[in-house]
């Protein structure tokens, strides 16, 4: 065995970070969600540009969002609202909701104090409220398209178990503040969200700028196999130029790729051309 020494280069490279898939969210396309996660995250960072930045010199940002499931043993804190499209639970990093409490009444914000800020108080509940109404609405504005039904408080603050939270993190580079801000959605609104991917996605037939469909799909060949037929060798080797074989064509084809059959079709006949419909997969 000859054993060859790989380049200094080589052996500094760096192996590819590898990606940890979540157990809770296999099944269902999370992995097609960006586009969709990062419209959330655009029109939450916008409303706090109006509500803050505008008016208070404020530098927060939504810097990072991402989706994962609920972990029941992380319940405190949340606030359950319901619309007529479904329920969200709200929850805020307690220091970035004092801070923007901060901000709200034009009061220096005490970093040292929101570490332990204690109970909390009827203004910061009220002031909660107010914000995760806000939030709300334009969190079910960039999934929904416009602007979503109101919200309504209940009773039951901790998500279900078998949610999903959508984690979005907000920054203040000024204040070096970073903070957690969370919808816990129930399965109506993780249906929207699904339904707002599909919207989003272009259908087969849109062409794009180089003429190509913008559906593009994994090039594949397919083979129809109308019927076969037995003979003799002999008679094989005897057919030439001309030859006629009598031969019955089927109700149904085989549809193959390569060797494998996926499908059986119907043989139908349209202007003149003999064309394959009503397929039915091959168990």
């Amino acid at each position: 065995m000859n054993v060859q020494a790989l380049p200094t280069s080589s052996r500094n490279v760096q192996p590819a970070a590898q990606i940890v898939l979540d157990p809770c969210t296999l099944g269902r396309p999370y992995h097609l969600l960006d586009d969709v996660l990062h419209e959330v995250q655009r029109c939450i960072d916008h409303y706090f540009h109006e509500r803050f930045n505008l008016r208070r010199g404020t530098k927060f940002t939504a810097t990072h969002i991402a989706i994962g499931a609920f972990r029941p043993r992380d319940a405190a804190g949340w606030h359950a609202y319901t619309s007529d499209n479904g329920a969200i639970a709200v929850r805020a990093t307690r220091h970035l909701m004092l801070a923007l409490l901060a901000c709200h009444y034009d009061t220096p914000f005490d970093a040292a104090a929101s570490a332990d800020p204690g109970p909390e108080s009827g203004t910061e509940r009220r002031f909660a409220a107010q914000m995760h109404g806000a939030l709300l609405t334009a969190f079910a504005t960039a999934i929904t398209g416009d602007r979503a039904d109101a919200f309504s408080p209940t009773t039951d603050g901790s998500p279900s178990v078998g949610a999903r939270v959508v984690r979005i993190t907000i920054q203040e580079p000024a204040r070096n503040l970073s903070g957690d801000l969370e919808f816990a959605l129930d399965d109506a609104w993780l249906i929207r969200l699904f339904a707002r991917l599909d919207a989003q996605r272009p259908h087969a037939t849109t062409p794009v700028a180089d003429g190509t469909p913008a559906g593009v799909r994994i090039p594949m060949q397919l083979t129809v196999r109308m019927l076969t037929k037995d003979m003799p060798l002999d008679d094989l080797l005897k057919l030439r130029s001309g030859d006629v074989l009598p031969v019955r064509l089927p109700e149904t084809a085989e549809v193959l790729v390569g060797d494998v059959r996926l499908y059986r079709a119907a043989l139908a006949e349209q202007q003149g051309a003999v064309c394959i419909t009503a397929f039915e997969p091959v168990e």
